[in-house]
């Protein structure tokens, strides 16, 4: 009794956190994805926030664009990549300093830590200065910079429904893949510009960067994020490449990362327990198919021996005569019920003979007679 009791409770608390899984679970997938706009993306940088934005590979690293940079940065395979950018101001000395690349918010390293393997080291930023070249004036082109940048894709438990950019985010907080990418940082002096590309053909002719020619074209390609310069006394201004190009998290993500955080621990519990479940329900099924393949053979063997032994025992002595004759009285039985069923002959009606048995002579012979 007690045993049922404790059966029944523990089959109360299974159905009551599964419907606040699935609760959370319909919220999860109903929450809507809007986009910022770039005015809030500029004032979250000029105020020292860290922003993500989510890029994709395609429009950077070209698939026609051999040089190995460009093949290194498409090794995984993957749609988008994720990079974090950083502006900071020096009170004192007004001087502007920009970081990016592709570091990854600690909290998710320690959920990760938990379910999966340690990630390993924080994801180191490039840190760079936001003023013109103290060299001579003219556009100037830094060495390659190399860094491991987060890359996902948009499927797996994200719905396609989600915007881009959230996708993204939760895709690789369970996948967690990443890639080397390599990019350069173009100056322009005489326009105050500060330009942050991906490496590729298009900087080939300069391996250590230097000066280039201000007439450089870029094939109609487009830079990550370009920083104009206000001089000292204003914040510069960030511009970023529109959608589908990049995109960056809505004010939603938050909320459907902590739903997903909630979803994903639980969901990874029940499966860890129908394992060994759905492992002795799967030989319960075998045993009931085995059983079942038995009896069916059983039954075939059952009758196989019934005709045998009605063969040997029940099946009367027949000779070829006694055959012949009972064949010989089916088919003379047969050929009488065909000839009963055929019509009687017909008769012939002669008009002449009519005539002369009706005449007086004949009919006076007839009366003599």
């Amino acid at each position: 009794m007690i045993f049922r009791r404790l059966l029944l409770r523990f089959f109360k608390f299974v159905f009551y956190i599964a419907l606040v899984w699935f609760s959370f679970a319909i919220l999860y997938l109903s929450l809507p994805s809007p986009v910022p706009n770039d005015d809030s993306i500029t004032a979250s940088l000029q105020s020292g926030q860290i922003i993500t934005r989510v890029f994709r590979v395609d429009t950077f690293f070209l698939y026609t664009d051999s040089s190995p940079s460009v093949q290194q940065a498409r090794s995984t395979g993957k749609m988008n990549f994720i990079m974090q950018f950083e502006h900071s101001r020096d009170p004192q000395s007004r001087i502007s300093n920009l970081a990016f690349g592709g570091g990854s918010n600690p909290l998710l390293e320690n959920f990760h830590d938990v379910i999966y393997d340690p990630v390993g080291p924080r994801i180191p930023y490039h840190n760079f200065t936001l003023r013109n070249s103290d060299q001579e004036k003219g556009v100037w082109l830094s060495p390659p910079i190399e860094l491991s940048i987060p890359a996902a894709d948009m499927d797996g438990i994200v719905p396609p429904w989600i915007a881009t950019a959230d996708a993204a985010k939760l895709y690789w907080l369970v996948n967690q893949d990443s890639a080397d990418m390599t990019f350069r940082i173009r100056r322009v002096d005489s326009e105050n510009i500060v330009e942050v590309w991906a490496d590729g053909f298009l900087w080939s002719d300069y391996p250590e960067g230097g000066r280039i020619p201000a007439n450089t074209t870029t094939n109609g390609l487009k830079p990550l994020v370009s920083i104009r310069l206000h001089g000292a006394d204003a914040p510069p201004s960030f511009e970023f490449p529109p959608l589908p190009a990049s995109s960056s998290p809505g004010i939603m993500y938050p909320v459907r990362l902590a739903l997903l955080l909630f979803l994903l621990p639980i969901g990874a519990i029940a499966l860890l327990i129908s394992f060994p479940l759905s492992g002795i329900f799967h030989a319960l099924i075998e045993i009931v198919v085995f059983l079942l393949n038995v009896a069916a053979l059983g039954v075939v063997c059952a009758a196989a021996y019934g005709v045998y032994w009605w063969i040997k025992n029940e099946r009367p002595s027949l000779t070829v005569s006694d055959v012949r004759e009972g064949v010989d009285t089916v088919l003379a039985s047969a050929r009488a019920r065909g000839a009963s069923a055929q019509s009687p002959d017909e008769v012939i009606f002669d008009p002449e003979a009519q005539n002369e048995a009706d005449t007086p002579d004949n009919t006076g012979k007839e009366a003599k007679s």
